[in-house]
Formats: structure tokens, C-alpha cells, sequence
């Protein structure tokens, strides 16, 4: 679920950041590039970093100076190369992962896994017994004579289908791209 991805990257500073604190700054500026957060810390497709074929960033373990900076030119800044240590949200194929349901609607349950909350489980992806009860706004599974239903805050455990890239315009990534991350998720398990 979790990797370890290593990227080169060029980093611009300004006079002014590069005498201030120059490791301080390049932080800021490597966190706002790379892990992009919406409000409370949690990933939104719209705004998330995702990194082409490699998956979501979540977190910048550690970056080094790759070399001495150079001055540029023109204004004077700086240009850092930094070579960056980032932990990746890459779900495979079959991977079993386990959330806590934060909506549903008659199109399928949306489902958040604390840091991410852009997944959905669709109707054609649940069990066969599954249905939508629209006075209860929830997805149920009949077992025996019961049924069960997935409400908000219930624990969901699924099976991810497919991972998708679509591209989406935006203010990118740099020598990356940004991309939006969808998920094809198979019924909820028993277990949970």
C-alpha cells in the first residue's frame, strides 16, 4: 500500500529565503510542491499530488542536496538540486484495504481511509444482495433474514479493482505531473 519513491528536483529560492534559512524555505517549498494537503490534512483528489504511475504522495521522508546551488543570473536566486525521499499511497491491484464510510448515496458508498477520502465503492462492485435504502440513505447486505447496513463512521473493508490516473488541469507538479486517482473497489467483506 505504502512505497518509498526517490525523485530529483530542481528548487528555486529567492535572495531573501535563500539568506534566511535556506533549509527551512526549501522545506516549505518541497511539502507545498509534493504534498499538496486540503483543509484538516486530508487528501482531496483535486488537490492531492499524485505523481504519475507511482501513486499519492503522502509525506516527504528526506531530501538531500544533490549539489552546491547554483546562482542564477538574472535575479540572483537560487537553484537547488535535491534529491527527495517520498512515501507514496500505491494501492495494487487485489490489495485488500480497510476505511471508514463517510457518505452514501443511491450511486455507490464513499469511503474515507483517514488521509485519502476520494474512494468509491459503486453499486456494480457490491454484492449481489446488496441495495440502496433511500430512507435510511444507506447501502445495505442482506445476511439471513438481517440486513446490514454501511452507515457513516462503520468500518468497510474492500478489494481495489483498478487504480486509474486521469490527467487534470492544474498548477502540476513541476517535472511531475498531477493527476487524480480513482478507484474500482470490489463488494465490502464479511469481516469487517
Amino acid at each position: 500500500m505504502f512505497k518509498s519513491f526517490l525523485v530529483e528536483d530542481l528548487i528555486t529560492l529567492e535572495v531573501a529565503e535563500y539568506l534566511d534559512d535556506a533549509r527551512k524555505s526549501l522545506t516549505q517549498k518541497v511539502e507545498d510542491k509534493y504534498v499538496d494537503r486540503a483543509g484538516g490534512g486530508a487528501f482531496v483528489a483535486d488537490s492531492s499530488q499524485i505523481l504519475a504511475g507511482v501513486g499519492l504522495v503522502v509525506l516527504v521522508q528526506d531530501f538531500a542536496f544533490h549539489c552546491e546551488p547554483r546562482i542564477l543570473p538574472n535575479d540572483a536566486s537560487a537553484l537547488f538540486t535535491l534529491r527527495l525521499k517520498l512515501l507514496v499511497f500505491a494501492p495494487e491491484r487485489d490489495e485488500q484495504l480497510r476505511g471508514t464510510v463517510v457518505g452514501s448515496d443511491a450511486s455507490g458508498i464513499s469511503v474515507s481511509l483517514g488521509f485519502f477520502s476520494d474512494i468509491k465503492i459503486i453499486p456494480l462492485f457490491m454484492p449481489k444482495n446488496a441495495a440502496f435504502d433511500r430512507d435510511a440513505k444507506a447501502w445495505y447486505t442482506v445476511q439471513g433474514d438481517a440486513r446490514r447496513y454501511y452507515k457513516n463512521s462503520a468500518a468497510i473493508q474492500f478489494k481495489v479493482v483498478e487504480v486509474t490516473y486521469n490527467e487534470v488541469n492544474g498548477k502540476g507538479s513541476g517535472g511531475c505531473v498531477e493527476w487524480q486517482q480513482t478507484h474500482r473497489v470490489t463488494p465490502p467483506c464479511r469481516s469487517c
